[in-house]
C-alpha cells in the first residue's frame, strides 16, 4: 500500500528584523561568533553593528561613494574596516571608537579576511596589492604587490584547512594567474588562463580550489601544483558563487541563470560534470550562495529574494523576500539566523526553523516501510526533508517515530498538518 505524505502547508518567510539606515548598497555582512550581533559595511562609507534589528553602533569610516567593507576579529570585540581611501582601520566594536589605522593601500580595499593563526588583517586592494597587518605588534608586510596594477584582479579568501589566507591574482597583461598564500607567500603559478575569474571556494578537506568563470565554466585546482583537475560547463552565463560542502562530498553553483547546481563526487574523488541536483525557482541572476548544515542551501538573488532548499529531496523549503535585490548573504554559526542585504542598502534577518512556504505532496511507499504501518484515527505517515519517516497526528499535530525507526526526525516540521503553523516544533 502506498500513503500519501501529509500536505505542507508553507507561509513565505517572514523576518525577525529589519535594518534601516544605510543609503547605498550593503557589501558585507557577518554575524559575530555568538549570533548577537550583525556587522554590515555599505558604499555609503559607513559600518553599522546591530542587535535585534536595533542600530548599536554607527562608524562612519571611509568616504561615501565607494567600496566599504568590514569584518570581525574573529571573537574579540573589535572590528576592521577598510575603504576606497586606502584605509584601514580597527574600531572598538562595544564604544564605537577608533582603535588604530593605517594607510595601506593606494586604489581602495576590495576585501578583507581576518587569519586567527597569523593573528593578521589581510587587505586586498582593488587591484594593486595584499598586506597583512598584526595587531598585535603593529607591523605591516606586503604579501603581493602588482607591477602593473591597472591589469590585475584579486581574491582573497581563507583556506578552512590551514586557517591561512589563500590569495589568486590573474594579470589580464600576463594571462597568467598565481596563487598566493598570506603565511608561505607564493604557491604556484596557474599558467596562462582563458576566462576570467567570477567566484572561488577553497575545499574544506581537500587541498583543492573551486573557480567560478564568467563564460560558466567551473574549474577545480589542485591548490599544490596548481594543476587544472577538471573543467566543465556549469551555467549559461557567469558562475556567480561557489560552496563546497562540510565534507566535501559535493560543491554547490549558483549561476546568472538562476540557477542552483549540485555537483556530487564519485568513488574516485572527482566531481561529477553533470550536476546531480537542479534547483530552479529564483526569476533572475543568484548572487551568493551558503549552507545550512548538510543538507539545506541558502540562495540569494537579485530578484529581491533568498531560498532555501533541501538538496537530497530537491525541495523549495522556504522563501525569504526581501523587497529589494539582493547583494549580500550571510548566516549565523547557529545556523538558525540567516541575514540578507540589499542593493538598496536594507538588510534583514530571518529564522530558518520558522517558515514554511508551499505544499508539498512526498509519497512514502512500502519500499520505505516493508509492513503495514499501526496508525490510529487521524494520523497519517509522513516523510520528513531529512529523509526520515513519522507518524503525524493530522489533529493535533504532534508526531512519533515508527517502530525500528532511528533517531529524531529532526525536520518533521517542514511537514506541517492542516494549516497548522508547527514552528514551536521545529526546536524540539
Amino acid at each position: 500500500i502506498d500513503h500519501l505524505a501529509t500536505t505542507a502547508y508553507k507561509t513565505a518567510g517572514a523576518a525577525t528584523a529589519t535594518m534601516l539606515g544605510h543609503a547605498d548598497q550593503i557589501t558585507s555582512m557577518e554575524f559575530s561568533r555568538d549570533g548577537m550581533h550583525i556587522l554590515t559595511a555599505s558604499n555609503d562609507g559607513t559600518a553599522r553593528i546591530w542587535k535585534n534589528g536595533d542600530l548599536i553602533q554607527l562608524l562612519r569610516a571611509h568616504p561615501a561613494g565607494g567600496r566599504t567593507v568590514a569584518a570581525w576579529l574573529g571573537a574579540s570585540d573589535f572590528i576592521a574596516t577598510a575603504g576606497s581611501d586606502g584605509v584601514v582601520k580597527i574600531w572598538d566594536a562595544a564604544s564605537g571608537q577608533l582603535a588604530a589605522q593605517r594607510l595601506l593601500h593606494g586604489e581602495g580595499v576590495f576585501d578583507l579576511v581576518w587569519s586567527e593563526i597569523s593573528g593578521e588583517i589581510v587587505s586586498t586592494g582593488v587591484r594593486e596589492k595584499v598586506v597583512g597587518w598584526n595587531v598585535s605588534d603593529g607591523t605591516t608586510r606586503t604579501i603581493f604587490e602588482s607591477p602593473n596594477s591597472k591589469n590585475t584582479f584579486l581574491w582573497s579568501k581563507l583556506d578552512p584547512r590551514s586557517g591561512e589566507v589563500i590569495i589568486l591574482i590573474a594579470s589580464t597583461t600576463s594571462n597568467n594567474t598565481r596563487l598566493f598564500s598570506s603565511l608561505k607567500k607564493r604557491l604556484r603559478s596557474l599558467g596562462a588562463v582563458d576566462y576570467i575569474i567570477n567566484s572561488i571556494a577553497i575545499s574544506t578537506t581537500r587541498p583543492e580550489i573551486a573557480i567560478g568563470a564568467d563564460s560558466g565554466e567551473i574549474l577545480i585546482i589542485e591548490s599544490a601544483d596548481g594543476r587544472v583537475k577538471q573543467r566543465f560547463v556549469a551555467h549559461v552565463g557567469a558562475v556567480s558563487d561557489l560552496a563546497w560542502s562540510a565534507d566535501d562530498s559535493y560543491l554547490v553553483s549558483g549561476g546568472a541563470d538562476a540557477m542552483l547546481h549540485v555537483y556530487s563526487r564519485d568513488k574516485q574523488g572527482m566531481l561529477s560534470s553533470s550536476p546531480s541536483r537542479v534547483l530552479s525557482g529564483h526569476k533572475a541572476a543568484i548572487r551568493s550562495v551558503a549552507l545550512l548544515g548538510h543538507d539545506r542551501v541558502i540562495s540569494a538573488s537579485i530578484d529581491g529574494s533568498a531560498k532555501e532548499w533541501s538538496i537530497s529531496r530537491g525541495l523549495d523549503l522556504n522563501t525569504y523576500s526581501h523587497g529589494g535585490s539582493l547583494s549580500v548573504l550571510a548566516v549565523a554559526k547557529d545556523q538558525i539566523q540567516i541575514a540578507t542585504g540589499a542593493r538598496n542598502g536594507t538588510a534583514m534577518v530571518w529564522n530558518s526553523q520558522s517558515v514554511f512556504l508551499k505544499r508539498v505532496f512526498e509519497p512514502v511507499t512500502n519500499a520505505d516501510y516493508n509492513e503495514e504501518p499501526p496508525l490510529i484515527a487521524d494520523e497519517e505517515l509522513v516523510r520528513a526533508a531529512d529523509g526520515g519517516i513519522a507518524i503525524w497526528n493530522l489533529k493535533n499535530g504532534t508526531k512519533r517515530l515508527l517502530p525500528g525507526e532511528p533517531g529524531v526526525v529532526s525536520q518533521i516540521a517542514v511537514l506541517a498538518a492542516s494549516g497548522q503553523d508547527v514552528s514551536a516544533l521545529a526546536a524540539e
